[in-house]
């Protein structure tokens, strides 16, 4: 007579949860199929890494200091007014003017990190964060690129053409304004 077996106890053996025992058991019955796949998901990790390409970062910090002016509009505090001055900033360091400016008179076109689309490259590669206290900002820029020897050039240019823009735009806005009060006297 042959030995059958029951049904029964089977459904329950495999309905129990398993215990710590019982995991680690299954663990080492497929510790090949384990140390295979840790094994190809680190040299998966590793292929991925050599094709990454390196990136570089330079830091800059430009201090705005806003002038207080004793009017300000009914419901703008000052420090609205700061807040709106440094996002000002922030807009106008990334824009494509300055870049095109920090381009033009920095030779930057020559630098092999900017061949193809220099100003998108500029664009794309600058970060700017605000900092506000009282009436000044601190704004911190920084750009990331391929090649290391080129982010504080592109950095340093982009600073330099943003200080000279600031300075025409409020010469001659002064000027304008100059010639308007000279022109309501006379």
């Amino acid at each position: 007579m042959a030995l059958q077996e029951n049904p029964a106890e089977n459904r329950t053996a495999e309905a129990e949860p398993a215990t710590g025992a019982g995991i680690l058991m299954i663990v080492w019955q497929r510790k090949l199929l384990i140390v295979c796949l840790a094994l190809a998901g680190m040299g998966l990790g590793h292929l991925y890494y050599l094709r990454c390409p390196a990136v570089f970062q330079s830091t800059a910090q430009v201090l705005i200091v806003k002038e207080r002016h004793r009017i300000t509009g009914p419901g703008r505090g000052s420090q609205d007014i700061v807040r709106r001055f440094s996002s000002m900033h922030t807009l106008l360091l990334r824009s494509p003017t300055i870049a095109a400016r920090a381009i033009e008179k920095q030779h930057l076109g020559d630098l092999r990190s900017l061949h193809g689309n220099p100003i998108g490259i500029i664009v794309g590669g600058l970060g700017v964060d605000c900092k506000t206290s009282g009436s000044t900002s601190v704004l911190t820029l920084n750009f990331k690129g391929g090649n290391a020897e080129d982010c504080p050039k592109i950095l340093n240019a982009v600073v330099d053409a943003y200080k000279e823009f600031l300075g025409e735009t409020y010469l001659n806005y002064s000027d304008e304004n100059r010639q308007t009060y000279y022109q309501g006297e006379g």
